[in-house]
């Protein structure tokens, strides 16, 4: 059995060690339970889930999101200005965005976050921020892990969801859905509301 549970700011992907089953759904009012169907006796049945996964526990907290005002020059790989001037301030233009939260990991199998998803841009990435050198840079990554009874922190200046593209400004106060995509545990929606910091 899968359960997908809204708790507090965070989303809790809870898998019990019988048996897999699919969620579907975001239910923000409480929690969705979703069954495998019952097999006939006598008949084969076919795992549905790795044990690895079986042992996977997300949790995602503490999320949020903002318009990215911050200055970064774009790795290699990126999109930079065809013209060759300086990259303007990201979300200058309202078009780019970054969300951030903490996944934490209570299972006794290590899990990687492996990509993000989102309605409201035209592309979603996993990016990591750092200083090379003097200069301040951004670029995707394929890969980040969470650690067995551990966490990731995607937070300001290190890993963060990037949205390019987006379909309309993030205006503070609202409310996004984003996917999260894990080795492991599969596919997680998570809620967060934008923040001016």
């Amino acid at each position: 059995m899968k359960r997908l549970m809204l708790v507090g700011g965070g989303v809790l992907l809870a898998i019990a060690a019988a048996f897999g089953g699919a969620a579907c759904g975001d239910d923000s009012t409480g929690s969705k339970t979703v069954t495998a169907p019952k097999t006939t006796p006598g008949a084969k049945s076919t795992p549905t889930v790795s044990t690895a996964m079986k042992e996977a526990a997300i949790l995602i907290d503490a999320a949020w999101a903002r318009s990215s005002p911050a200055m970064a020059t774009p790795a290699a790989g990126m999109a930079t200005p065809a013209s060759g001037m300086a990259t303007p301030a990201m979300g200058a233009s309202g078009d780019r965005g970054a969300a951030y939260m903490v996944i934490k990991n209570s299972g006794s199998t290590a899990d990687a976050l492996i990509g993000a998803t989102s309605d409201i841009a035209a592309k979603v990435e996993v990016h990591e921020t750092k200083l090379v050198g003097d200069t301040m840079t951004m670029s995707p990554v394929a890969r980040v892990e969470v650690p067995a009874k551990g966490q990731l922190e995607l937070k300001p200046g290190s890993y963060h969801i990037m949205f390019m593209g987006l379909k309309s400004p993030l205006k503070v106060g609202t409310k996004i859905i984003l996917n999260l995509t894990f080795e492991k545990a599969g596919t997680i929606p998570v809620q967060a509301e934008v923040r001016e910091q």
